[in-house]
């Protein structure tokens, strides 16, 4: 969003004082509190049905959506109290509403909730596939990946808390990785990117974020690349050159005159991945590749992936990627990122 001179403390008093007038004009008794910089609460006092209040909000709505560019206003009713003692309950109720909110830069109206929606944000398959892309530097297929991961919970209905939640912790596993690769960080990296999350108002400003942070870490295990592990390249380099083949554990151990259990805590130190995690991993990359650069059918490329039960393959790449082999080859033909 473009950056205004005005702090966001000050920005928020004019709002706060402009909800205190507008809702005064209709509701004399009505008071606006500031209960947080980003946060503030107005009690309805008497009688406030919604024939009556619902004008009252759209009329706000009008004016905060002519400023979208520089803040997003979500407006959350709570059900009518009898009591003072029920503030509490209210004030529960509202922030309940407000989680629900859509990722969308427009002013949302919130009087009852949503069915929930409750989901892993990234699933294990997908979190080591990441894993590889960024490590291997691929920014290409960590992009397309990121695309997928935001648009399958985007069908599912996430709500802007949700999307949050996966931006979260895609950052955190960055964190994970570049650690176990010896990288540096900023020491506010962690806060830095909250900070930036929560200036995300779109699921494409969202999705723009991850990308860019992803791209530079990629970026980093790139250069890293300088230090190499020859035993690793090795194995990775026997591992891509026999994908459609049978390829076992000992038989890699074997290249290096190492034992299996040598071999296999070996990779999983180094990459976080079991040798069989790995080898699927590397399966479905040269998967979508084939998938995104050829016309080749898809029973063909599965076989040549090492997959010979066509139906096997479809389900694990789904899993992996969020996408049907067909609509994965669909969206990289549309030049869709």
């Amino acid at each position: 969003m473009p950056e205004t001179t005005m702090s966001p403390v000050k920005a928020s008093y004019f709002i706060r004082e402009y909800i205190d007038l507008a809702v005064a004009e209709r509701f004399p008794q009505s008071r606006t509190l500031q209960l947080e910089h980003d946060e503030i609460v107005t009690v309805l006092f008497g009688e406030a049905e919604p024939s009556v209040l619902m004008p009252k909000l759209n009329a706000l709505k009008q004016v905060f959506d002519r400023d979208t560019d520089y803040y997003v206003v979500t407006i959350a009713v709570s059900s009518r109290y009898e009591k003072p003692s029920q503030f509490q309950q209210a004030y529960g109720e509202v922030r309940g509403l407000v989680l629900q909110r859509s990722l969308q830069a427009a002013t949302e109206i919130m009087t009852e909730k949503r069915p929930s929606s409750e989901h892993a944000p990234v699933s294990a398959q997908q979190e080591q596939t990441l894993y590889t892309h960024i490590r291997e530097g691929n920014t290409r297929l960590t992009q397309e990946l990121l695309t997928a991961i935001v648009e399958q919970i985007d069908k599912k209905g996430a709500t802007a808390h949700q999307f949050q939640q996966l931006a979260l912790r895609l950052i955190e596993m960055l964190g994970e990785w570049s650690s176990k690769q010896q990288l540096e960080l900023a020491d506010d990296f962690d806060l830095t990117a909250a900070h930036a999350i929560r200036q995300c108002f779109t699921k494409e400003e969202l999705l723009a974020y991850l990308q860019r942070t992803s791209a530079e870490a990629a970026e980093q295990f790139e250069s890293a690349k300088s230090r190499k592990d020859v035993p690793l390249e090795v194995v990775f380099h026997y591992m891509e050159s026999q994908l459609a083949e049978d390829i076992s554990l000992e038989q890699a151990a074997e290249r290096l005159s190492w034992s299996s259990g040598y071999l296999s805590n070996y990779i999983k130190q180094k990459t976080g991945q079991t040798f069989s995690e790995h080898l699927q991993t590397l399966r479905m990359n040269r998967a979508m590749e084939l998938l995104g650069s050829t016309n080749k059918p898809v029973k063909d490329i599965a076989a040549s992936v090492g997959y010979y039960n066509v139906t096997s393959f479809n389900r694990l790449f789904k899993k992996t990627t969020g996408l049907s082999p067909g609509d994965y080859r669909k969206r990289v033909s549309l030049g869709v990122e």
